[in-house]
């Protein structure tokens, strides 16, 4: 059995979900999953999976009842069903497994992603997490995290981003799309990613002082939703940059690949990402990317061998890194050896046999 946060949403651990739920349905097809969905509803479900059967809880408007529901239902469905291992995809549902553990023994793995996890010392998501009998992280930062706070390193599995190249890589830019944004003979700089006041460790502020002090020809797309929008489009104004930023909030997953396509540089110097699977959408693109070099951004840019890892409180150091990227003749700037790497590295084929060398032991 596994339970979702969600699984149709927009977002990295969204991709994250559905490439477990296809990795699951390809290499353990004799078994039937169960699978409980919070936040999603029939409505929004664009994937059939054989062998996986969702419950949406969705529907309902009203947080509180719809979190009640979802527990009602997976304490429901684990009495008749009866499963032999359950899998968290979020920490904040690792109470729930440790119920169940308490109760009546059922083994289960809990599904971890950074800042989720990063400052959890105490509490039941803490008891949660500790008393998992597997733990996975998407990079080694997170990992390394979790041992400092006293998880037991012996049980957490590495089991990083992936990516499917068959929906990003490299084509010629949309002109049409080009002449909207107001973008020919510009040199682009794209960021796809959240903008939250909750979040604003991904650099957007960052980016717009460090704007104003590359050339005129610069422009900044800037895709991502969040209640921190207008702010960051007021600081534009004020600093005098609006001209040169095009805020798109969200974009469907099956139009960024025209984004990408469209930008000479991809870059967020973020400073609490726990993996960042956008890095390998861009580099799949066969984009040039700049990361900061402070938390799991460094292991989709393979510590510097992939991209430029920049501090991300220096804005010297970013705008050499742009710098570079757009002039330099490298391979971390080439198009086709990035592609390459990220589908030997990253492709759905290494995911999956993470997923079957961790999983395949336990009693699914």
């Amino acid at each position: 059995m596994v339970l979702y946060a969600d699984l149709f949403n927009l977002g990295g651990i969204q991709k994250y979900n559905r490439h477990l739920c296809d990795a699951l349905e390809t290499i353990f097809s004799e078994y039937e999953f169960l699978a409980l969905s919070m936040c999603d509803s029939k409505k929004n479900q664009f994937k059939h999976w054989r062998n996986i059967k969702i419950w949406f809880c969705g529907h309902l408007n009203l947080k509180f009842i719809r979190n009640f529901l979802f527990i009602l239902k997976t304490l429901l469905v684990a009495l008749r069903e009866k499963p032999t291992f359950l899998i968290c995809a979020h920490v904040n549902l690792s109470p729930l497994a440790l119920f169940f553990k308490k109760m009546c023994g059922l083994k289960y793995a809990v599904l971890t992603h950074g800042v989720d996890v990063w400052g959890l010392t105490r509490g039941l998501r803490y008891q949660g997490l500790k008393c998992a009998d597997v733990i996975t992280a998407v990079s080694n930062y997170t990992k390394s995290r979790m041992v400092a706070n006293g998880i037991d390193e012996h049980k957490i599995e590495l089991l990083q981003n992936t990516i499917d190249t068959s929906c990003f890589y490299p084509q010629a830019p949309n002109r049409s799309l080009l002449r909207q944004l107001r973008l020919e003979n510009k040199r682009v700089l794209l960021t796809v990613g959240r903008i939250s006041s909750q979040e604003r460790y991904k650099g957007h502020n960052s980016m717009l002082h460090i704007l104003k002090k590359l050339p005129e020809d610069y422009v900044w797309i800037v895709i991502g939703d969040g209640d921190d929008v207008s702010g960051l489009q007021q600081k534009a104004q004020k600093f005098g940059a609006i001209h040169r930023v095009r805020f798109l909030r969200s974009v469907e997953n099956e139009r960024l690949i025209d984004y990408y396509n469209l930008c000479n540089i991809f870059v967020m110097p973020s400073k609490g990402e726990g993996f960042g699977i956008v890095f390998l959408e861009a580099m799949a693109c066969g984009k040039p990317v700049i990361g900061g070099n402070k938390d799991g951004s460094t292991e989709p840019l393979m510590n510097g061998k992939l991209g430029f890892l920049v501090d991300p409180d220096d804005e010297k150091e970013i705008i050499e890194a742009i710098r570079l990227a757009s002039e330099s003749n490298e391979e971390r700037t080439n198009p086709g050896y990035l592609r390459s790497q990220v589908d030997a590295f990253f492709g759905l084929d290494v995911f999956r046999r993470r997923v079957k060398e961790i999983f395949e032991k336990q009693p699914l």
